[in-house]
């Protein structure tokens, strides 16, 4: 009995270690949300409320930043250094916006994952493929899970500790000390005073911690539930490339009860599935539109950084910046492949089953998931792309095409 309650096992561990990320941010999954409107919503999440205006507060004053160097002509350095923070923010705002926008559909999604584990599970018992590629996946959950966590730790240390060191350096050459913060802000008074950098450190680093957290929550979600759903894709393989017959006789195609009863139950859970990845849709699709709009000028602007700048400690963050940005959307991109092929291999499973001992009406039902099949379930850029290898290659491309103009400019 281990073998078929292992997946619900993995997934509620999953489910446990994304809820623990969004609870930092006071938007934890509730059930309960299914039978809420959306103000009672954001009622049940004062605390994220809170985090939501403190957060907004620093992103509305580095636009006012951006808008000040517009005026005044700052550096190139200065804006590039600036951009990737202000990127990083909008698309963390984005992604919480429509998280909680969209609270019904993601509570659905866990709560049909739940109750095609529970149906698969009764319906065959030992799926040794199945099991085999499970543990395959979740390594690469967890990979995706804590690669996403590095990179983004690592750059927020950075530009925590830099100021610090800067103020070092400057206080060594010159005597005097000369206090500076993790992020380039516009405030209306002056930030370096000793009586008001205390506490305009701690609200910059809180804000960067919420911009992580708002990036790292869903996308940890959104890895969790392609992964399941994939599993669920290979349960359904396996079933339909095993389904039975209880006549004796394969030739005599009279009406078999047992073999209809199973082919109703594949179309079930078969649409149940792709009502899942349309939920997926539902919740990201606008959210991933900016995200794969701005990748390219995410990896382009901090791999410009990295290369450009002199000065050792104010370079080191973009290296955070650089990995989370190449890794965030591959992620995003290497699931959506996924989801692809696993849906399109269920016309291939319809295939290697016994179709041939069914009768008229049940070789009509298999047919029909058949044609079914051969249109992916997928995910998209709010229908301006699809989420797959091919967009990762092409973001990588126009990355590099960017990064190439930027430094043929800047020389």
């Amino acid at each position: 009995m281990e073998r078929i309650s292992q997946e619900s096992a993995l997934f509620e561990k999953s489910l446990d270690r994304v809820n623990k990320v969004l609870r930092i941010l006071g938007m934890s999954l509730d059930e309960k949300d299914l039978d809420r409107s959306y103000g009672e919503i954001l009622r049940h999440r004062l605390f994220f409320c809170f985090n939501c205006l403190w957060f907004n507060n620093d992103v509305i004053l580095e636009v006012a930043w951006l808008i000040d160097s517009l005026l005044i002509g700052r550096s190139v350095i200065e804006i590039t250094y600036f951009l990737p923070c202000l990127t990083l923010c909008i698309l963390g705002d984005l992604k919480t916006f429509y998280f909680i926008k969209h609270g019904n559909e993601v509570n659905d999604l866990v709560k049909t994952l739940r109750k095609l584990q529970a149906v698969s599970d009764k319906v065959r018992v030992f799926r040794d493929e199945v099991e085999e590629e499970m543990i395959k996946q979740m390594p690469k959950l967890n990979f995706a899970t804590y690669s996403l966590w590095c990179s983004n730790a690592f750059g927020l240390i950075t530009f925590a500790v830099g100021p610090f060191v800067l103020t070092a350096m400057e206080y060594q050459e010159t005597g005097v000390i000369k206090l500076g913060l993790p992020f380039l802000v516009w405030y209306p008074f002056d930030p370096s005073d000793i009586r008001i950098w205390p506490f305009t450190y701690i609200h910059q680093l809180w804000s960067a911690v919420n911009a992580i957290f708002t990036v790292i929550g869903p996308d940890n979600y959104f890895s969790m539930s392609c992964t399941f759903i994939h599993v669920q894709f290979l349960k359904l393989q396996y079933d339909i490339e095993r389904i039975t017959t209880s006549k004796a006789d394969p030739k005599n195609k009279t009406k078999d009860k047992l073999f209809s009863a199973q082919i109703l139950q594949i179309i079930e859970r078969h649409k149940e599935l792709i009502r899942c990845v349309q939920l997926l849709e539902t919740i990201y699709s606008k959210s991933t539109l900016f995200n794969v709009a701005t990748s390219s000028l995410l990896i382009c602007i901090s791999g410009f950084n990295v290369t450009t700048i002199d000065n050792y400690i104010l370079m080191v963050p973009f290296f955070g910046f650089l990995s989370m940005g190449l890794f965030q959307i591959y992620v995003l991109c290497y699931y959506g492949d996924l989801l692809m092929q696993s849906s399109l291999d269920i016309g291939d499973a319809i295939y290697k089953s016994q179709w041939y001992v069914a009768n008229a009406s049940d070789m009509k039902d298999m047919l029909f998931i058949s044609m079914r099949s051969r249109r992916p379930c997928k995910l998209t850029a709010y229908g301006f792309a699809e989420i797959n290898l091919h967009t990762y290659y092409r973001i990588m491309g126009t990355a590099w095409s960017y990064f190439a103009l930027l430094k043929t400019v800047y020389k």
